[in-house]
């Protein structure tokens, strides 16, 4: 599990790079990563799930306290690199329900659906465009 910042052109971005499994173990990289969205110009979180096979329940929160924790700063959360399976996985979870999602390249749900490796989940504040 690693935590890095980046700088870019519309502004500062933390990047969690998942292991193979998204579980509680990785609890102190997303709670810095919640103590580092303090920054004034951050204006998105991307979790890397190129590496990551399995996400079980205590993964699921860990995503779902990361939302929590930076709600109310306006913040967009990306899953990349989310494989099938994982994107099934958080289907399945119904972690869809607390975020707006968009699924790129396809228009139909992912669980009925075949996606592309390598499409991302974008997490953000429901009612934001």
């Amino acid at each position: 599990m690693k935590l890095s910042t980046l700088q870019t052109s519309t502004g500062r971005v933390i990047r969690i790079e998942a292991d193979e499994v998204l579980d509680l173990r990785a609890h102190g990289v997303f709670v810095d990563a919640c103590r580092l969205a303090d920054y004034p110009d951050l204006n998105r979180i991307e979790v890397n799930l190129g590496k990551t096979r399995n996400i079980n329940g205590s993964g699921v929160h860990l995503l779902l306290m990361l939302y929590e924790r930076t709600r109310t700063m306006s913040l967009d959360i990306r899953l990349i690199n989310c494989s099938a399976e994982i994107r099934r996985r958080l289907t399945t979870s119904r972690i869809g329900k607390q975020f707006h999602n968009e699924w790129p390249d396809d228009s139909v749900t992912p669980a009925t659906s075949q996606l592309n490796v390598g499409t991302c989940l974008i997490i953000g504040l429901s009612g934001q465009s």
